[in-house]
C-alpha cells in the first residue's frame, strides 16, 4: 500500500508539474523569508533557556497549578509557554527535550501534546492579522482566541481523564512512566549557544520539508479539480471559496488561511474559519509534530484529538467574540 501511494505521488507530481514546480518554489521562498526568520531565533533562545536553571525555577513556581489544571509535572510549564510564543512545533520539541533530560515522563509528554503545539504571535498577529487582513488588532484577537482554545483543550481532556480514570485523575496526579536519569554538566554560554543553534537548525529541517511537500500536494489536488468539485458539492451550505479555503487549510495552514482572507467573503465568516484552521494546524504541521514525537516513541493520538478539539473551540470562541462586539 505504501509503495502504491508513493508511486501515485510520483505520477501526479509528474503530470501536474506545471503547478507543482511553482508551488514548491513559492513554499521554499515562504520558508526562508517568513517561517525561518520568525521561528528559528525563538527556538535557539528557548533551547538555551531549557539547559539553564530557569526551567527548574519555573517548574517549582508553576508545579501546583500545572498539575491541578493539566495533570502534568511542573516542568510542563516550559513547553506550554514556548508553544504559545515560538510557534509550531516548539511545544513538541521542548517537551521531548525535557523528556530526554529526565524532567518529564512519557505520559507528561502525551498529555502536553494535546495543547502545546500552537501557531506563534508573529504568524497570527503579523502575517495573518496585519498582512492578510490588514489589522494587527484582529490578529491579536485571533491569537488570544488561539491561546485560550489551546488551554481549554488541555483542561477539557484532563477533566475527561479524571472521570474515566479516577486513579490517574488530574487533581490527584502521581506521574506517568518513570523519568529518565538526568545527565547534566556545566557548559559555557558559548557552548550552549552553539549547541542550541545546531539543534534548532536540525529541528527546522523537517519543518521545511513538510511545508514544501504539502505545498506541492495542495497544488496537485487543485490541478485535478478536487477542491472545485467539493466546493460545488457544499455550495448550498457554505460559500464555495470558504469550502476551498477549509480544504486547503486542512492540508497546509498558511495556504488555507491566505485563501480565506482573500476570498472576499464577509469578515464575520472569514474569522471563525481562520480560527478553526489555526487551531487545527493542518496535516503539514501534524507531520512536523508527529516526526518529533516518533523519535521517542511518544503516541500521537492525544495530539490529534487535542488539535481537532482546539480547532472547534477556537471556531466557537470567535463566533462568541464577534457576537459580543470584540
Amino acid at each position: 500500500m505504501v509503495a502504491i501511494t508513493a508511486l501515485g505521488f510520483i505520477v501526479l507530481f509528474a503530470l501536474c508539474s506545471d503547478s507543482t514546480v511553482p508551488a514548491t518554489a513559492a513554499a521554499v521562498q515562504q520558508f526562508f523569508t517568513a517561517v525561518l526568520p520568525s521561528i528559528f531565533p525563538f527556538y535557539v533562545a528557548a533551547t538555551v533557556l531549557r539547559q539553564t536553571s530557569f526551567c527548574d525555577v519555573l517548574s517549582k513556581i508553576t508545579e501546583k497549578p500545572v498539575k491541578a489544571l493539566f495533570g502534568v509535572a511542573g516542568a510542563g510549564a516550559f513547553p506550554i509557554i514556548t508553544g504559545m510564543i515560538c510557534g509550531y512545533p516548539a511545544g513538541a520539541a521542548m517537551s521531548v527535550e525535557l523528556y530526554r533530560d529526565g524532567k518529564l515522563s512519557s505520559e507528561d509528554v502525551v498529555r502536553l501534546s494535546a495543547f502545546v503545539n500552537n501557531t506563534g504571535p508573529l504568524f497570527i498577529i503579523g502575517a495573518v492579522g496585519a498582512g492578510m487582513l490588514g489589522s494587527a488588532g484582529i490578529g491579536s484577537m485571533l491569537w488570544g482566541v488561539h491561546i485560550v482554545s489551546a488551554l481549554l483543550s488541555g483542561l477539557v481532556l484532563c477533566l475527561v481523564r479524571r472521570f474515566l480514570h479516577t486513579e490517574r485523575s488530574c487533581f490527584n496526579y502521581r506521574g506517568g512512566s518513570p523519568l529518565r536519569a538526568i545527565v547534566c554538566g556545566k557548559k559555557s554560554f558559548g557552548q550552549l549557544l552553539s549547541e542550541s543553534m545546531t539543534t534548532s537548525m536540525y529541528t527546522m529541517i523537517p519543518v521545511a520539508a513538510a511545508i514544501i511537500f504539502f505545498a506541492a500536494f495542495n497544488a496537485v489536488i487543485a490541478s485535478i479539480g478536487a477542491y472545485g468539485a467539493l466546493s460545488d458539492f457544499f455550495i448550498d451550505i457554505v460559500p464555495a471559496k470558504i469550502t476551498e479555503s477549509l480544504l486547503k487549510g486542512l492540508v497546509e495552514i498558511t495556504g488555507g488561511i491566505s485563501s480565506a482572507a482573500a476570498s472576499g467573503e464577509n469578515i464575520n465568516i472569514i474569522l471563525p474559519v481562520i480560527s478553526l484552521l489555526a487551531g487545527f494546524g493542518g496535516i503539514s504541521v501534524h507531520f512536523q509534530v508527529i516526526g518529533i514525537y516518533a523519535k521517542e516513541n511518544i503516541p500521537c493520538r492525544n495530539f490529534i484529538i487535542g488539535k481537532c478539539l482546539q480547532g472547534w473551540i477556537a471556531f466557537f470562541l470567535t463566533l462568541i467574540s464577534q457576537a459580543s462586539g470584540f
